[in-house]
């Protein structure tokens, strides 16, 4: 049902030794439940968005996840734990919402008051145009609130962009 380029699968040739299997549910499940993950929470714009959908469809689930803020179960087979994945749309990753062209919905609360173990994938995509405008509007706010919280027992994980569109 997809366009073969949407299908695509690199094959090593040169150094097969390095091929990179294909992510699938039974493997992830595996890997959140030995390190005690109950929730993969992305946070970031359209491509973050993009990112937790690929997810989403790679462990075989089906149907549309929701739009600007949701949260799905992802079931477990051979009697591992079951997980969440989250997403919540949020371009410069503040509660400030810094334009009228910004999606920026609020985040904070669902991300610290989760009893789980929580994987936390962040990113601004190309919303942000300068470095100093990076350091001062996300990359400092966010990893400030992130200390707050003291969840010393999450996994964050800051995923970068070219700055893009204004």
């Amino acid at each position: 049902p997809y366009l073969r380029s949407a299908t695509y699968k690199c094959e090593d040739t040169v150094f097969p030794q390095c091929a990179v299997d294909t992510l699938n549910r039974r493997k992830f499940c595996k890997v959140v439940n030995k390190l005690g993950i109950k929730r993969v929470f992305f946070v970031g714009d359209s491509l973050q968005k993009q990112q937790a959908e690929s997810l989403w469809k790679l462990l075989g689930m089906k149907g549309d996840p929701g739009h600007y803020k949701w949260t799905q179960r992802v079931p477990c087979l051979e009697g591992q734990q079951g997980f969440d994945i989250t997403y919540i749309r949020n371009n410069h990753l503040t509660e400030v919402n810094p334009g009228s062209d910004s999606v920026s919905l609020p985040w904070f609360s669902d991300y610290a008051t989760y009893r789980g173990k929580t994987l936390l994938v962040a990113n601004t995509g190309p919303h942000i145009h300068s470095v100093g405008q990076f350091k001062r509007q996300s990359f400092h706010v966010f990893f400030d609130m992130i200390e707050s919280f003291n969840r010393i027992q999450d996994i964050v994980y800051f995923r970068t962009s070219v700055p893009g569109h204004p």
